[in-house]
C-alpha cells in the first residue's frame, strides 16, 4: 500500500498527506479507492465511508448543494429528517439524518486541510437502531493527524540489489531485508526462491523507507511535473553494494523525498 493514498494501520484509517485518520468498526471488511474509503459489516446491513463533499469555506453551502444535487450527482437524494450543527474534536461539523434509497442515512460534514469530508453511515431501516452505537463512534473517531502520526507511516520502494556468488533469491531477500514477499520477488524477476544467482546480478528488492506527505500549503499549480512524466523509472535508483553489513545496504540516500512522488500502490 501506498501512504499517498491512506492505508490502514492499527485499526485506523490514516491518510498522511491530508493529516487525518478514522476508525472503522472493527471486524468490517475495508475498501479503499480514491473516491472513497468505506467498511461493510459483516452482516453486510450497514456501509460507512468517507468522501471528500468539496472544498473548504462555507460548509453549510456544501451540505445545501449535496442535499440539491443528490449523493455523488446521482438521481438519488436524501429524504432529510434531522440537520444540526455538532463538533467533531475540535472541528465544527453539520450532521444530517434522513432516508435515502430506503436505508436509514447519518452522515456528517467536517473542514479539515481545505476540503469538506462527508461521513456516511448508512444501515437497512430494521437495523439502524442496533448501529446507532458505532454510527456515532464512526463519526467522532475522525481526527487529525499530530506531528508525529503524519511522519510515522513507511512507504515500500523498488530498488536494486547485486547478489553474491551462488546467493540464491531467498538469501537475498534476507540479507538486504526485502520487503517484498518472496514469491512475488521471484515473479519481479522472473527467478525461483532456489535459484542460484551470480555475484553481481542485479535483482529487484524492496525497502522500506520513511514517508514524507506532501506539504500541505503546496499549490498544484506550482509544482513542477517530474521530468519522466510522473512514470516510475525502469530501473530504481539506489543499489546495493556487493557485500554490506549494512542492514538494508542501499547506497545513496534511500530517504530522497524524489522517490516518493510515485502514487502507484504496493
Amino acid at each position: 500500500e501506498d501512504p499517498a493514498g491512506g492505508l490502514f494501520k492499527e485499526g485506523r484509517f490514516v491518510h498522511p498527506d491530508l493529516r487525518f485518520s478514522l476508525r472503522f468498526p472493527p471486524g468490517w471488511t475495508t475498501f479503499n479507492s480514491p473516491q472513497a474509503v468505506s467498511a461493510v459489516s459483516p452482516e453486510r446491513d450497514a456501509e460507512a465511508s468517507l468522501s471528500a463533499a468539496g472544498e473548504a469555506g462555507d460548509l453549510e453551502k456544501v451540505v445545501d448543494r449535496f442535499l440539491e444535487e443528490g449523493v455523488d450527482g446521482s438521481q438519488e437524494k436524501l429524504k432529510l429528517l434531522e440537520r444540526r450543527p455538532i463538533r467533531i474534536g475540535d472541528l465544527p461539523g453539520i450532521r444530517i439524518t434522513g432516508k435515502l434509497a430506503g436505508l436509514h442515512a447519518e452522515m456528517a460534514f467536517v473542514e479539515h486541510a481545505g476540503l469538506v469530508f462527508r461521513l456516511s453511515f448508512l444501515s437497512s431501516g430494521g437495523a439502524s437502531g442496533k448501529y446507532r452505537g458505532r454510527t456515532n463512534a464512526f463519526i467522532h473517531s475522525f481526527r487529525p493527524l499530530d506531528e508525529a502520526g503524519t511522519y510515522s507511516l513507511e512507504a515500500t520502494r523498488l530498488r536494486i540489489a547485486r547478489a553474491l556468488e551462488n546467493e540464491t533469491l531467498e538469501q537475498l531477500s534476507q540479507r538486504t531485508r526485502n520487503a517484498l514477499e518472496l514469491v512475488y520477488t521471484g515473479v519481479l524477476n522472473d527467478l525461483f526462491a532456489s535459484t542460484p544467482l551470480t555475484r553481481g546480478q542485479r535483482v529487484k528488492i524492496g525497502l522500506k523507507e520513511p514517508y514524507f506527505p506532501k506539504p500541505l500549503e503546496e499549490e498544484e499549480e506550482n509544482e513542477e511535473p517530474l521530468p519522466d512524466g510522473g512514470k516510475e523509472e525502469e530501473e530504481p535508483d539506489g543499489e546495493l553494494p556487493d557485500e554490506s553489513s549494512n542492514a538494508a545496504g542501499a547506497e545513496g540516500d534511500p530517504g530522497d523525498p524524489g522517490s516518493r512522488r510515485d502514487q502507484g500502490r504496493s
